[in-house]
């Protein structure tokens, strides 16, 4: 029991008390918040380094700012006139039940993202989004919030080396 004394009345005491406890409750609040900074550290310091790695991963380019090197590609080219023209004007390719993927398939350095920019251009595209690192779902959830928020621009996603995130360990 808590003895008070040199109070005169009880409302004293009481108010004595009152602001005891106040200054406990002051005190244990500010004992928690010391308590949990670290972990908010932590989170923070986390979620600094998860955006350090989405821009790793993630670029987003303007078309027209693309300067293509492709060379003795003009044959493929024209066999795939007809999916750069689909990509051009898509309502008039509305009635079709096809997909608007390309899968371009091809050895390491063989020209296969150039090409995909040349496609980019001759789409009259505005922007390409690569996802260099496609087992980062992070970047993946990224690159799918710019495609969701502008449905007006034409846009390309290039996912390079997604092989590798569907490879099997053993």
């Amino acid at each position: 029991m808590l003895l008070l004394t040199g109070c005169s009345s009880r409302d004293e005491t009481g108010e004595v008390v009152a602001a005891l406890n106040e200054q406990i409750l002051l005190l244990a609040t500010i004992v928690a918040t010391i308590a949990a900074l670290p972990a908010l550290v932590d989170f923070l310091v986390e979620r600094r380094k998860r955006k350090e790695r989405i821009a790793l991963s993630l670029d987003d380019v303007l078309v027209s700012t693309l300067t293509p090197r492709l060379a003795g590609m003009d044959d493929l080219l024209a066999n795939i006139a007809d999916l750069i023209d689909r990509a051009r004007h898509p309502k008039e390719y509305a009635s079709l039940d096809v997909g608007n993927e390309i899968l371009i398939v091809g050895p390491s350095l063989s020209g296969k993202k150039a090409l995909a920019q040349v496609i980019a251009r001759r789409s009259d595209l505005q922007r390409i989004i690569t996802v260099y690192n496609a087992r980062n779902a992070d970047a993946l959830a990224k690159a799918k919030s710019l495609i969701s928020r502008d449905r007006t621009t034409k846009m390309m996603l290039l996912l390079p080396r997604i092989d590798q995130a569907f490879e099997k360990e053993d």
